[in-house]
């Protein structure tokens, strides 16, 4: 989605959560309240539903089983059970392996996903080539890397902040560089060119 249609679907050019101010549109949303309606930040609006007894235990197993058993958000470190959310760190269609993000941080990050050359890596492909889940694993942790430099920015944490910066910059060009890697192989060798490497793809 542009910045023109998340705007107008958010009704302002200037806007704002409700209850905590944050600004960043790509985390925003038009929540309907009875014949209006409000903006919320992602964190906001999952603070505002019930978790049950029963979806609660379910979720913290869940974030066990994905290595956190006291689930955080990897960036911010917020551990409020009902704002964190299982995010596939190389996108759902290249791996199973999850991490806890509160609700901005991965609206953040499925912008960032959707949005540039990464956006064709969300698709499904069984025949996905290992460059390509080389690189979808590049997008995911440069974004994350992306995120940690950004936060440290806004704590205050400039060096760690230019380092951060520094290798998520890296990560997506070393990804960038894998998608076109593999188009070029892909010409001159055809499809499955990587399929003679004997040794298995770890997923």
């Amino acid at each position: 989605m542009s910045d023109t249609k998340k705007l107008l679907r958010l009704g302002s050019d200037a806007p704002k959560c409700a209850k905590c101010g944050n600004d960043d549109r790509r985390v925003l949303c038009r929540i309907p309240q009875g014949r209006r309606s409000l903006i919320l930040c992602a964190n906001c609006r999952a603070e505002r539903k019930e978790l049950s007894a029963a979806a609660a235990a379910r979720k913290l197993r869940q974030f066990a089983a994905d290595g956190y058993p006291q689930p955080a958000c990897v960036v911010c470190g917020l551990a409020v059970l009902r704002m964190l959310e299982r995010d596939h760190l190389a996108g759902a269609a290249n791996s199973d392996r999850m991490q806890p993000l509160c609700a901005n941080h991965h609206a953040l990050k499925s912008y960032m996903a959707e949005h540039g050359a990464a956006a064709v890596l969300r698709l499904r492909d069984a025949n996905r080539s290992a460059l390509l889940l080389q690189a979808a694993f590049e997008f995911g942790l440069g974004a994350m890397l992306a995120m940690f430099a950004a936060w440290d920015g806004v704590n205050g944490e400039t060096a760690r902040c230019i380092f951060l910066g520094t290798a998520s910059v890296l990560l997506l060009a070393w990804a960038a560089w894998n998608v076109s890697a593999d188009a070029h192989f892909e010409q001159l060798l055809g499809p499955g060119y990587d399929r003679a490497i004997p040794a298995p793809v770890p997923r």
